[in-house]
């Protein structure tokens, strides 16, 4: 019985592995993919913000199409991946997809802090003093990201955090 639960457990690790193999695999492909240019001349994919706090999302290009869903949070960063017109196609945390109005949207970069409550740290490392907590969902301004780490501003409360508890960069991204 036991021989047979430890074989069970060394698959699932196993799959597990081979899983993250896959997908550092594809985050190298991506990494490495020359970067597209849209019509508006700024690369794609890229990240930009909400302007307002209400801003619908069309299952298409133009206002013949429905309303999907609407967003209700001013400077929430989504990443556009696609233009048509004066249309941008966007992918938020979520994975969901849809197209705002391009007038709706700036090149400011924001960021979201994913799942759970966040420590922003004086200095780019752990260990460092703790400035400031922020909670999950909150949007604080990207100031800069330099060897996986961002400084944000939120609520003009400066701090730094792992590059990977944000959604609002691309993997390993600078921004100065």
């Amino acid at each position: 019985m036991k021989m047979s639960r430890y074989i069970s457990i060394m698959a699932a690790l196993a799959a597990i592995y081979a899983m993250t193999e896959v997908s550092f695999a594809d985050q190298k492909n991506v990494k490495e993919a020359a970067p597209m240019v849209g019509k508006s001349g700024y690369h794609l994919p890229r990240f930009a913000a909400l302007t307002s706090d209400k801003v619908n999302v069309r299952s298409g290009p133009d206002l013949k199409y429905p309303i999907k869903w609407v967003y209700q949070k001013k400077n929430l960063p989504l990443k556009i991946i696609a233009e048509h017109k004066d249309w941008r196609k966007i992918i938020d945390t979520d994975g969901d997809v849809g197209w705002v109005w391009q007038k709706l949207l700036k090149n400011r970069r924001m960021a979201v802090i994913l799942l759970q409550k966040q420590a922003l740290y004086r200095y780019p490392k752990r260990g460092a003093k703790i400035k400031l907590y922020a909670e999950k969902a909150v949007i604080g301004k990207i100031l800069k990201c330099h060897k996986s780490w961002c400084l944000l501003d939120i609520k003009d409360y400066k701090g730094w955090l792992p590059q990977k508890n944000i959604w609002g960069t691309f993997l390993n991204e600078e921004i100065d």
